[in-house]
C-alpha cells in the first residue's frame, strides 16, 4: 500500500485528516482485531469523506501505529489495517492471521463478480422503475451516444437516458457500491451529459456532499441514499454480511463517541424492492418542479455545515454568533413550537429565543459570542466575570419569571415558574480538560436549572439527532 500523502493539503483538507486521525487512534486505542480499507471508510464515511479516512490511515500507517498487510478476499486483494503492537509477537501474528482469513470469508460473500452483477441489475432495475412512473421513456441503457452525438474522448458512458414528455432528457448515473464516485469519473460523467445535451441524474450509495453543487450547477440532481440495496433473493446473505461486518454500540468508547458522532456502526445494506420512498419522492419533486427539495433534516445539515465552516474560519466569532441568532431553524429543530425570537419579559428583559422541549416545557435561551473565554487559568477553574454575567442574565430571568407568573403565562400557557434556561456562549476546543470538567460539574449542580453549551455541544446534539433520525428501523420491509 502506497502511503505516501500529497505534501501539502489545504486547511480544510488537514483539519478533516487531523479529526479523522484522532478517530481512527480512538478506534484502534483497545482493540487488535483487523479491518479492511473499505470498511473503516464506510463506517466513517457519515462523520468523514473517504479520502479523509484514507488520509488519516496513511498517516497512521506512516506514524507506525498501524500496519497495512494484504490478502485475497472475493475477486480483489485487499488491505487489512492493524494496530502494529498486535503483530510483535508470534502469537499475536498467528491471532491477527485468524481474523483476517475470517473477515475474508465475509468479504468473499460479496465482493466477487456474480453478486456485484446481482446488485448493479437490481439498482439499475429500481431506478428504471421510478423513472418510468414519473413518465419518463427509457431510451438507452450504457451508452455514450444520443440523437446522432457520441462522446469519443473516452469509452465512459451514461448507464440510462432517458425522455420526458415535455422533451426534456436525461442522463442517469445508477450506482449501488459501497465505495464512493471519484472526483474525476464524476466530471467526466457531467462532461459527457454536457456534450449529449442531456440533464445529469446521480442516484447512489454514496458521493461526497461537496459533489453535490458540481451536479446542481449544470442543471442536475442527485439522490444518495447511504445504503446499499439488496434483490430479495439475497436476503439471508445481506442479513449475514450485515450482522458481521457491524459493530455493536456498546463497542464504541465514549470518547470516540465524542470525536466522531455521526460515525455508524450498522453496515449500510438492506432488502428493498424498491427504491426508498423519501428519495422516490424527492427525484418526483425535482423533476416536476426543477427545485431541489430540503427536508427539514437537511437545512438543519446545511445550517450546522455552515455554522461549523464560520467556527472554523477563525476570526469570525461576531459571525458565528449572528448566524445562530438569525437561524431560528438550528434551536428550533428539537422544540416542539415554532422558536420565539426575542421575547421579552415585561420591559425588564429580552431572550435570545423562548423554545419547548420534552421533558423541560418551555426553556428561555441566551446567545453569547463563541469567543468568550469560560473559565480563569486558575488551579482548580475559577468562572470569568463574562460567564458569571451571562449566568446572573438567566438567574435574573428565572426570578422574574417566578415573580410574574400569573402574567408570562398568560403568553407561554403552562410555562414553569422556574424555567429551565440554555446559555450556549464558547468553544468546547478552547477547554482544557479540568476545564471541561468543571462545566460539566456546573451543569449538574444546576440541572433542572440552566445548562451551559458550547457551540461545538449544540452542534454534536444537533448531530446526534440527525443521525438517530436517518437510522434504519429495526425491521425493514422488502
Amino acid at each position: 500500500m502506497n502511503s505516501q500523502l500529497p505534501l501539502k493539503l489545504t486547511p480544510k483538507q488537514e483539519r478533516y485528516t487531523r479529526e479523522a486521525t484522532r478517530a481512527l487512534t480512538e478506534f484502534y486505542h483497545s482493540r487488535n482485531a483487523p479491518f479492511h480499507f473499505r470498511h473503516l471508510q464506510v463506517l466513517f464515511e457519515t462523520q468523514y469523506f473517504h479520502i479523509a479516512t484514507a488520509k488519516a490511515i496513511y498517516r497512521l500507517i506512516d506514524h507506525g501505529l498501524l500496519s497495512a498487510v494484504s490478502l485475497q478476499a472475493g475477486a480483489n486483494e485487499v488491505s487489512f489495517l492493524i494496530p502494529s503492537r498486535a503483530l510483535q509477537s508470534p502469537k499475536g501474528n498467528s491471532i491477527v492471521e485468524s481474523h483476517m482469513k475470517s473477515k475474508a470469508k465475509v468479504i468473499a460473500l460479496y465482493d466477487n463478480p456474480e453478486i456485484s452483477k446481482d446488485l448493479g441489475d437490481h439498482f439499475e432495475s429500481l431506478v428504471k422503475l421510478e423513472l418510468r412512473a414519473n413518465q419518463l421513456r427509457i431510451v438507452d441503457t450504457h451508452t455514450n451516444s444520443y440523437r446522432g452525438k457520441q462522446w469519443i474522448k473516452s469509452k465512459a458512458n451514461l448507464d440510462i437516458i432517458a425522455e420526458h414528455p415535455d422533451g426534456r432528457a436525461f442522463g442517469i448515473q445508477a450506482k449501488n457500491e459501497l465505495k464512493g464516485i471519484e472526483k474525476e469519473e464524476l466530471l467526466e460523467q457531467l462532461y459527457i451529459c454536457a456534450f449529449l445535451q442531456v440533464k445529469p441524474i446521480f442516484i447512489v450509495r454514496y458521493m461526497p456532499w461537496d459533489f453535490v453543487p458540481d451536479v446542481i450547477k449544470r442543471g442536475g440532481f442527485v439522490i444518495t441514499l447511504g445504503t446499499q440495496l439488496w434483490p430479495i433473493g439475497h436476503r439471508k446473505l445481506c442479513e449475514q454480511i450485515r450482522e458481521k461486518m457491524s459493530i455493536p454500540d456498546s463497542h464504541v468508547s465514549t470518547k470516540l463517541k465524542q470525536i466522531a458522532p455521526k460515525m455508524r456502526t450498522r453496515w449500510p445494506i438492506a432488502v428493498m424492492t424498491e427504491l426508498p420512498e423519501a428519495a422516490a419522492s424527492r427525484l418526483a419533486y425535482w423533476l416536476d418542479t426543477g427545485k431541489i427539495p430540503l427536508s427539514q433534516p437537511e437545512l438543519i445539515e446545511q445550517n450546522v455545515n455552515t455554522l461549523e465552516e464560520i467556527l472554523h474560519a477563525g476570526g469570525k466569532e461576531e459571525e458565528a454568533h449572528q448566524f445562530l441568532k438569525n437561524n431560528s431553524l438550528i434551536l428550533g429543530f428539537t422544540s416542539t413550537i415554532e422558536p420565539i425570537s426575542k421575547f421579552k419579559l415585561g420591559d425588564d428583559y429580552e431572550t435570545d429565543f423562548v423554545i419547548h422541549e420534552i421533558p423541560d416545557g418551555y426553556v428561555l435561551v441566551e446567545i453569547e459570542r463563541p469567543g468568550i473565554r469560560l473559565f480563569k487559568k486558575t488551579t482548580p477553574p475559577e468562572r470569568t466575570q463574562e460567564l458569571n454575567h451571562a449566568i446572573e442574565q438567566i438567574e435574573n430571568w428565572r426570578a422574574w419569571v417566578g415573580r410574574n407568573h400569573a402574567y408570562i403565562s398568560g403568553k407561554l400557557e403552562g410555562i414553569s415558574s422556574s424555567p429551565m434556561c440554555w446559555l450556549i456562549c464558547g468553544r468546547r476546543t478552547d477547554l482544557s480538560e479540568p476545564e471541561r470538567r468543571r462545566l460539566a460539574e456546573i451543569n449538574d449542580e444546576h440541572k433542572g436549572s440552566y445548562k451551559i453549551f458550547t457551540y461545538d455541544d449544540l452542534i454534536d446534539r444537533l448531530r446526534l439527532v440527525l443521525s438517530r433520525l436517518r437510522e434504519p428501523p429495526p425491521e425493514e420491509s422488502s
